[in-house]
């Protein structure tokens, strides 16, 4: 797609980086033991790219089926997959030419403790479904509310591989540490992605892995070229998977969707009779139905049904609420009632 001269970015084949792509179809081809038995490739792609939307969002997408990222550096690109790559670039205080600034927090928008979001589920005929949501009751009580990212992955078909690149989502915001330290011109040697053990005494810092993530040439105020890096915390846990981390994809079960055909019973129908003197003197009868409702939010009224015992003419009343007055009543008589809930159909 980045070569692609008639619908994606028509790079030049020497504008990217051949050993990056290499590695990251080696990293999508590994395979990772599933809990019902077997192994599936770690990363797959498998989708359909609408020409119709901007380039840039089309590369998002291919790139989320493994986690990865594109960066330009040296004027080539460079493919990378969601994996930990062990540090082979160390800096100290002998590398550093400047003060180095610690944010210890990030900003509420960039931290979860949930990711969730939708796929083209294989398993569904090629549906678009959401998978299982990666959440952290550890995390959201730290932050003293659920707050998720949705993070759509149009390329992924298989709910375990969007498991992994949910989970390594959440795990990643949970990285808090930024530094950013200007380095004399042995920070050329690093571009972002790359991982560094970063060993400083005062901090407390012994070979604390933090992945690159800006960096720009800069000048001191003495004269003094350097690279200004900006790196965060990683570890190599972000990235660890087992089989026990699985979440059945259908947790919860397949939804038993309501059809409006059945209605429960209603309960504990009671009554109480209610004698008075009409204003001719006459003693009239009547009586006051209660009852429980059945726990249906699709119940719009109640049925009331009613007749002198031994006897089929009937008399009918409707109620809304779980009780009914009914006045007008023979009072040597006895009275049969029933009461039905109904909703619309």
């Amino acid at each position: 797609y980045l070569l692609d001269q008639t619908y994606g970015l028509g790079e030049l084949n020497t504008n990217i980086d051949s050993q990056s792509v290499e590695d990251a179809a080696d990293l999508c081809d590994e395979q990772v033991s599933i809990d019902g038995g077997g192994t599936q490739d770690r990363y797959q792609c498998n989708g359909v790219i609408d020409t119709s939307n901007q380039i840039k969002g089309n590369i998002e997408n291919l790139l989320a089926s493994m986690g990865g990222r594109i960066s330009y550096s040296n004027g080539k690109y460079f493919i990378q997959g969601a994996e930990y790559v062990a540090p082979t670039f160390s800096f100290d205080e002998s590398n550093t030419i400047s003060a180095i600034t610690i944010q210890t927090k990030q900003s509420r928008r960039s931290l979860y403790n949930g990711v969730k979001g939708t796929f083209i589920s294989e398993e569904k005929n090629y549906k678009l479904m959401d998978y299982p949501a990666q959440l952290s009751s550890v995390f959201e009580a730290e932050d003293g509310d659920p707050v998720f990212l949705d993070m759509p992955l149009p390329f992924v078909t298989n709910n375990l591989q969007a498991q992994r690149i949910a989970k390594i989502a959440l795990l990643k915001s949970r990285q808090q540490v930024v530094l950013s330290m200007t380095v004399n011109l042995s920070g050329l040697k690093v571009k972002v992605g790359d991982t560094v053990n970063i060993t400083n005494d005062r901090l407390g810092y012994s070979n604390k892995v933090f992945e690159v993530i800006d960096y720009e040439l800069s000048i001191s105020a003495t004269g003094e070229s350097g690279v200004k890096l900006t790196l965060i915390e990683t570890a190599a846990a972000v990235y660890d998977w087992t089989a026990s981390d699985e979440e059945d994809f259908l947790a919860g079960g397949e939804l038993d969707l309501y059809d409006g055909r059945t209605v429960d019973n209603v309960t504990s129908l009671a009554f109480t009779e209610i004698g008075f003197q009409g204003p001719d003197g006459q003693v009239l009868s009547a009586v006051e139905l209660t009852w429980t409702a059945p726990d249906d939010a699709f119940v719009e009224f109640f049925k009331i049904r009613y007749n002198k015992n031994g006897t089929t003419e009937y008399l009918y009343a409707e109620s809304r609420e779980p009780r009914v007055f009914i006045s007008g009543l023979d009072i040597t008589s006895n009275y049969d009632f029933r009461v039905q809930a109904q909703n619309l159909l």
